[in-house]
């Protein structure tokens, strides 16, 4: 039985947490590319004052 155990002990030594900083770092990426789409949308709009444009921005 010990050398079970020793496996057991082995196995869940070794299990490996995957790293969520690329999860992170994607995450962040699509939230700036999200803003910088809707920046650009709004500002395309000719049809907005520059303080709607802005007023719009800081929501």
């Amino acid at each position: 039985m010990p050398k079970e155990r020793d496996r057991g002990i082995e196995k869940i030594t070794n299990i490996k947490v995957p790293s969520l900083d690329d999860a992170k770092k994607n995450a962040s990426k699509a939230i700036d590319d999200a803003w910088e789409d809707k920046t650009k949308e709004i500002n395309d709009q000719s049809n907005l004052s520059i303080r709607k444009r802005t007023i719009l921005l800081i929501k």
